[in-house]
């Protein structure tokens, strides 16, 4: 991310307060014309537009961490004002429960953004979201900042301020920073039973039984076996001798 760094004198060190919130606002309008974003640079950065001229004090300091412009400002994706160790004066009188207790002046907690329009005009550009979403997941990641606590000015000081507006995305944010998680089911694993097929080992045939009467068997002197007629033929032989 381009980040274009213009230091705003409105600020004091945050010192021991948590940074665990994130304030949205945006520039706004005036007689349905949006504020330029170098007209905020110079609200929020000279002092000489904030002095009293009777008096020659500043009055009414206004600044804010971030602007994210509608498209690329002078190359970059956002302005960057006041560093995060130091507190923005963006939000004003505000509240918010943080852990069932009320929370008051959220400056001391926060980081604030401001978009360039006015949501309750126009739409914001995609390439503001893009940016605002990449901006806020770092700030999320770097300082453990939960979901809760990333409102909208509106959301602090109601009865004062309406930004970023109606025509805020709030739901394009936050799966921006909290993609939702798709489980893509495991294929289905599908079990055939396969019945075994037992071969039955080959049959030894049942031969009759006779034990009076031989029926060969050994070998001759030529190796040759001796059938029953030629046994029966050396038996008369012998008889007859």
């Amino acid at each position: 991310m381009r980040k274009l760094w213009i230091p705003s004198p409105f600020y004091h060190p945050r010192g021991q307060y948590p940074l665990d919130m994130i304030v949205i606002h945006h520039i706004g309008s005036s007689n349905g014309k949006l504020y330029s974003t170098e007209g905020t640079i110079t609200w929020f950065t000279n002092e000489d537009v904030h002095k009293n001229p009777k008096t020659g004090e500043i009055e009414n300091k206004v600044s804010a961490h971030y602007i994210v412009p509608r498209k690329p400002y002078k190359e970059s994706d956002v302005i960057h004002l006041v560093n995060h160790a130091d507190i923005a004066y963006h939000a004003g009188y505000s509240q918010w429960l943080v852990e069932g207790k009320t929370r008051k002046y959220i400056n001391n907690y926060s980081i604030g953004i401001e978009l360039e329009g006015d949501g309750n005009l126009v739409e914001y550009t995609d390439y503001q979201y893009e940016v605002l979403i990449e901006l806020v997941k770092n700030f999320v990641e770097s300082y453990k900042i939960p979901e809760a606590n990333i409102v909208g000015h509106e959301d602090i000081a109601p009865d004062r301020k309406v930004d970023p507006g109606k025509l805020f995305d709030w739901k394009r944010l936050r799966s921006g920073i909290n993609p939702p998680i798709i489980i893509i089911p495991a294929p289905s694993v599908v079990t055939s039973e396969v019945t075994p097929i037992v071969v039955a080992p080959p049959k030894t045939p049942d031969l009759p039984s006779n034990d009076s009467v031989p029926m060969g068997g050994g070998e001759n002197k030529v190796g040759k076996p001796k059938n029953l007629f030629s046994s029966f033929a050396d038996f008369l032989k012998k008889l007859f001798r």
